[in-house]
């Protein structure tokens, strides 16, 4: 099995308000990360 890494390394910032916490999966035109606003709440 081959490990995927995804685009966004962790701790990218998008918008200076989203931070990349990790790689979930990679899709046929998409990859699917889990972000975390900065006060905390987390999004797909």
């Amino acid at each position: 099995m081959k490990t995927r890494i995804g685009i966004l390394p962790k701790r990218f910032l998008i918008d200076e308000k989203y931070s990349v916490l990790l790689f979930i999966k990679e899709g046929s035109n998409v990859e699917t990360h889990r972000a975390k606003f900065k006060v905390g709440k987390l999004f797909l």
